[in-house]
């Protein structure tokens, strides 16, 4: 009398419960189904009982990937971290792996944890030969079950732009800072990123400044 919302049939000569055709079962949605059955003899004479029915877990493939910050100065050092990838999967507490199907020729990795993309080769990010790279990240659960997709064009910042920034606010240069801004505007750049790779310089210059060897020292990635 009662089918789980459609969900199951029973055979009315056997009383064998199967799942009805077209419906879906998922666990994540509910670990159980609740069903009443009524038996009726040839009296015309009924009972009816309730069940519960156990809906088990199967391992599901991921279904997305979501990569935030997308860009990153050329030249930059192996290790320079550009963005964050999270995986979508409707198994609760599934673990992952990741890795890059596609690395654009060398030039990024990523930490098969984390999923944080990084530099591997900086010497292979150079704004005049290329402004974006494209990667495709496969993400792996478990059970061994795998999902590609291909990364938002990473970008590359042109460190040239950054340095006339940095030289036009040193010498209050109003119109420069208003030539570059429009630069970076028409040039495509994202204005977050190329703000944050700014703000990086400007950190590094005051590191510099209070600490000569920090970039022997390990305390910036390269000389600012």
């Amino acid at each position: 009398t009662s089918s789980a919302g459609g969900k199951f049939a029973i055979d009315a000569k056997t009383g064998e419960i199967s799942v009805a055709k077209g419906a879906k079962l998922d666990f994540e949605a509910g670990e159980s189904q609740s069903v009443t059955v009524r038996v009726k003899d040839a009296g015309g004479k009924y009972y009816d009982e309730s069940f519960k029915i156990a809906v088990e877990n199967v391992n599901e493939a991921p279904t997305d990937l979501t990569l935030k910050g997308s860009a990153v100065n050329e030249n930059s050092a192996p290790g320079t971290v550009v963005g964050q990838v999270t995986v979508k999967d409707v198994d609760r507490g599934d673990t992952h792996t990741y890795s890059l199907a596609n690395d654009a020729g060398g030039r990024f990795t990523i930490d098969a944890k984390t999923g944080e993309i990084k530099v591997a080769d900086g010497a292979k990010l150079d704004y005049e030969g290329a402004t974006s790279h494209s990667v495709t990240v496969r993400v792996k659960d478990a059970g061994g079950l795998t999902y590609d997709e291909a990364a938002d064009q990473l970008g590359v910042t042109d460190a040239a732009l950054i340095d006339e920034v940095v030289v036009a606010m040193a010498e209050y240069d109003g119109a420069a800072m208003f030539r570059l801004i429009d630069t970076v505007v028409e040039a495509g750049h994202d204005p977050r990123r190329f703000v944050t790779d700014l703000l990086e310089r400007l950190r590094d210059l005051l590191i510099v400044a209070g600490v000569p060897d920090a970039a022997e020292s390990g305390l910036i990635d390269g000389p600012a």
